[in-house]
């Protein structure tokens, strides 16, 4: 590694502890930023999907009664 990134690699083993981590040079950045309107699509879509599965046991219950005319039969 040394020789393809030289300094910056040589840098890196400096800070770098060989086996344990050092957790004093531990940062934490800055905290992410959450959109409240990507939370209430994501919350959305996730509800829609968790919705087709009663949705889906009450087609197949439909079926199985006969209330309900198959339109695609799969060998």
């Amino acid at each position: 590694m040394f020789h393809l990134f030289a300094e910056p690699y040589a840098e890196y083993a400096r800070r770098t502890p060989l086996f344990w981590p050092n957790f004093s040079n531990f940062e934490w950045g800055q905290a992410p930023v959450i959109s409240n309107r990507a939370l209430l699509v994501t919350s959305r879509d996730s509800l829609f999907t968790i919705a087709m599965i009663p949705f889906s046991e009450l087609v197949e219950y439909l079926r199985e009664s006969g209330f309900l005319a198959m339109a695609i039969v799969v060998p």
